[in-house]
């Protein structure tokens, strides 16, 4: 079966700007599978050993890692340990343990594991099945691996958008797992799959929030707002819902900047045609900028809304987008209170990127694996610039107050990758404009209400290195000043600063 066959067969295209990790240490096997997975994915990275494959994990964002079930448990511990490598050559004793050993599952609560993986194994048995589908894997692989078994696994997870597995796999797969396995593992899965939404970059609480609250959105169609600065990824959040929704669906977008009573003449013809076809289809409009309407178009949206074909339908959602408070510009009176209600029946807030600082690492490595995935022939050069990249460049990109949000962030990493400088330089040479860097907030000690966070794989060397540069920084070079403020002596300042000049040199 070739590709084209199987996106034909599936309804499946290639995902050109996904990316996917093998963790295998036999080159036969990698040897085998590589001509097919190139086929699906922009970026395909392969890892012989653990270590290997921590190092990769961590600098990239991988939409999917296929790993040999001997090497699970080590993996998840090395990413939990950080600092501490002396368990990364280990092997996955946790099997013998099953699902008892939870440390050896998930690890450190503080990393957030593989979204979505798959097991390559020699032997499949029912616990190894059920301990490793509790872990999150979404499909096993038996060697030798077979192409037409890997294309049909790649088929399921991408259908599946890159969520955990879904009770259709274990219906697909139930002449080889026992019936009593079978309700164990569905029933383990129940409810877990949604929350694993691969639009929505980041591993924040905010974050976490975002994806729990589009679930929980996705299961009426009641009307809903949704609120945020411009960047903020309102689009990105619909795109995600429309992966939620079960039902077929169609998306109808209207800007409500634009000539209003146009677009809502097309929309009431665009909205019969399908609905006649099949009664089962649900229409999302989505309206953006709806905060920019006239008022003679809130007056034709509200006749349209009130019209018998909407108000005895069914099967619409309106979708709102919004960057402004729509509440506040009801109380000003510039926005119709009763046409508020109608479009708010849900609401969901995106805050701004620098209220979630934790995720603009992961969200500049996810940007990186699109720019890779996209340009095919220069990919080897923009990963060694990537990796070029030094601590104190990240640091850079955290504490910049990103004032256009996640799309500013991502106009960054591919200026930086593709015009071959270091985010510290692109900001040192930004162009004076109202996008620039604001004015950090005047310093009143540790209880500033600047904060700053560091990627969650640094140790506590790195750390210290670059908290102690930032409060020197802060005190504009004077290191007793600095000395004083982290509660150590001036020599102990001088011998650090000078033993990281050494290192970097």
């Amino acid at each position: 079966m070739n590709k084209a066959s199987l996106s034909a067969e599936n309804n499946v295209s290639p995902l050109l700007d996904a990316a996917i990790l093998v963790i295998e240490p036999d080159l036969a096997v990698w040897q085998k599978i590589q001509p097919t997975l190139a086929q699906y994915f922009g970026l395909v990275q392969h890892a012989r050993t653990v270590e290997l494959a921590v190092v990769s994990y961590r600098r990239f964002s991988f939409n999917l890692i296929i790993i040999d079930i001997n090497h699970v448990c080590a993996f998840w511990q090395a990413l939990a340990s950080k600092s501490n490598t002396s368990r990364l050559g280990k092997k996955n004793h946790c099997l013998t343990h099953r699902i008892e050993d939870s440390e050896c599952l998930r690890g450190n609560d503080e990393h957030i594991p593989p979204a979505s993986f798959m097991v390559l194994s020699r032997l499949v048995e029912a616990e190894d099945v059920l301990s490793m589908m509790r872990m999150g894997a979404s499909d096993f692989i038996s060697k030798p691996v077979q192409v037409e078994q890997l294309e049909s696994s790649i088929s399921r997870w991408c259908l599946s958008k890159g969520h955990h597995l879904t009770h259709a796999w274990v219906q697909a797969n139930s002449d080889t797992i026992s019936d009593s396995i079978s309700d164990s593992i569905s029933d383990s899965i129940s409810g877990a799959s949604k929350l694993s939404c691969s639009k929505i970059v980041g591993d924040s609480e905010t974050a976490e929030k975002i994806r729990v609250n589009l679930v929980n959105a996705s299961h009426s169609n009641i009307s809903l707002l949704i609120e945020g600065q411009a960047g903020t990824g309102k689009r990105v959040a619909v795109e995600q819902l429309l992966l939620l929704a079960k039902s077929p669906h169609q998306c109808l977008t209207i800007d409500c900047s634009d000539e209003l009573q146009i677009n809502l003449d097309k929309l009431a013809t665009d909205l019969a045609t399908p609905l006649e076809q099949s009664s089962s289809v649900i229409s999302h409009i989505v309206l953006s900028n709806v905060d920019r309407i006239s008022v003679a178009g809130q007056i034709a949206l509200m006749q349209l809304l009130d019209s018998p074909k909407v108000v005895n339908n069914h099967k619409i959602r309106l979708i709102s987008l919004a960057c402004n408070s729509l509440l506040e510009l009801v109380k000003n009176g510039a926005f119709s209170s009763e046409l508020y209600y109608r479009l708010a029946g849900l609401y969901i807030y995106l805050p701004p990127l620098n209220k979630r600082s934790e995720d603009i690492v992961l969200l500049a490595k996810f940007f990186t694996n699109q720019l890779i995935a996209s340009n095919e022939n220069c990919r080897d050069e923009l990963l060694n610039r990537y990796q070029s990249w030094q601590m104190t460049d990240f640091q850079s990109l955290t504490e910049y107050a990103w004032p256009g949000n996640i799309q500013q962030l991502k106009n960054a990493v591919n200026q930086c990758l593709l015009m071959d400088m270091s985010p510290k330089q692109y900001f040192q040479q930004k162009p004076h404009t109202d996008c620039q860097q604001t004015k950090e907030p005047a310093f009143d000690g540790i209880n500033s209400s600047s904060q700053h966070f560091f990627p969650i794989e640094w140790d506590m060397k790195q750390i210290e290195k670059a908290h102690t540069l930032r409060v020197i920084k802060r005190y504009e070079g004077n290191r007793a000043l600095a000395a004083e403020h982290l509660s150590v002596s001036r020599k102990t300042i001088d011998r650090k600063v000078k033993e990281w000049a050494v290192t970097e040199s």
